[in-house]
């Protein structure tokens, strides 16, 4: 039984883009590993793709997974992936 929800609309609790910069930055790491001189670039990118296909899945013009593989493609596609 569910007995209380919290939620965290201000970050106070979880700080929401600290746990997305290090992802992305370990994304990164891992896709191009020799490409740190773009990293911080590549972060901030990543974040405004997050905010752009998570609307897309909100607004019901794409599936989860759609929202997913939209943002990679996105992501990567400068670097040939």
């Amino acid at each position: 039984m569910i007995k209380a929800v919290l939620f965290d609309l201000d970050d106070t609790l979880i700080d929401h883009d600290a746990a997305i910069r290090d992802a992305a930055g370990a994304l990164f790491d891992q896709v191009i590993p020799d490409g740190k001189h773009e990293l911080k670039v590549f972060i901030e990118q990543w974040i405004s793709l997050n905010r752009k296909w998570y609307k897309k899945f909100f607004a019901k013009q794409v599936t989860f997974q759609e929202s997913g593989r939209g943002k990679l493609r996105e992501a990567f596609s400068k670097y040939g992936y």
